[in-house]
């Protein structure tokens, strides 16, 4: 077998650690394009920054909705085309359907997609490979990678705090006013007012939307309704 020799894309500078040998890209319309994978080490290191020891993007969502916009891209051009050209004749009955003679050399190989805001990315335009199916593969600029990098790095955040505030309790109870029985749920987001009588714990959520201190009339129903006999609480969440 004789000698090959293969021209290799390197990425360095910015969020990543060290430089990375990019073995998977393609050209097309001049351009490069790399191929995205949340399985792949290359993808990790690509997108995090620096090596990865487990499945850093698996909680990530941003890859799978990139290429349902590429899928439904490409579905609507591909109804366009089928449909083709129609002639508008002046008849009262609609013209029989054409076939499309639409070349596969005429159809776009790449679209243009407005991805999610994510930090300063806000309306950040990508290009992607068009296809019906299969993995995402992006065209390898550097705005693109950063983009993707706080995309990652910030859906990852997200969940790590999610596993965190389920670890710390179901509830995570905060006392808010000193009164017993009263206190503010952050996991749900409300005041939680709660009784126990005969052993058996009575609760009920009032739903706040800003800060606590705002938020009165909340902390005066829930008093209120904590200072109800236990007979009438029969209107409480158990």
């Amino acid at each position: 077998m004789p000698v090959e020799i293969a021209r290799c894309l390197v990425a360095r500078g910015g969020h990543l650690q060290w430089p990375i040998v990019i073995n998977n890209s393609m050209q097309v319309d001049g351009a490069d394009y790399v191929k995205l994978l949340k399985s792949s080490r290359l993808t990790a290191r690509l997108l995090c920054g620096k090596p990865a020891t487990a499945r850093p993007l698996a909680k990530t969502k941003i890859l799978e909705t990139l290429i349902k916009m590429r899928n439904e891209a490409y579905n609507t051009m591909e109804n366009n085309f089928s449909r083709g050209e129609k002639e508008d004749l002046g008849l009262d009955v609609p013209p029989k359907r054409r076939r499309c003679n639409k070349k596969a050399d005429d159809v776009p190989k790449t679209v243009e997609l407005t991805a999610p805001p994510f930090g300063e990315f806000v309306g950040h335009k990508l290009r992607v490979l068009l296809s019906r199916s299969g993995p995402l593969c992006v065209e390898l600029a550097p705005q693109n990678l950063e983009y993707l990098h706080i995309a990652v790095t910030t859906q990852i955040s997200e969940e790590s705090q999610k596993i965190k505030a389920e670890e710390d309790g179901p509830e995570m109870d905060v006392d808010i006013t000193g009164i017993k029985g009263l206190c503010i749920s952050k996991r749900r987001q409300a005041i939680r007012a709660y009784k126990v009588s005969k052993g058996k714990t009575i609760t009920k959520y009032f739903k706040i939307t800003g800060e606590i201190a705002a938020d009165d009339a909340q902390v005066a129903a829930a008093t209120a309704w904590l200072q109800k006999p236990f007979p009438d609480l029969s209107s409480c969440d158990a």
